[in-house]
């Protein structure tokens, strides 16, 4: 798996939970209960 692949899923992710960055990610795990 190459960096662009994993660069790509992440943007993808972000794209599909409405979140621009890791930050927001994290917290959203972190209030969800997950983390």
């Amino acid at each position: 798996m190459s960096v662009a692949t994993v660069k790509a899923t992440i943007t993808h992710i972000f794209q599909k939970i409405d979140t621009t960055n890791r930050v927001q990610l994290a917290i959203m795990v972190r209030n969800a209960g997950l983390l």
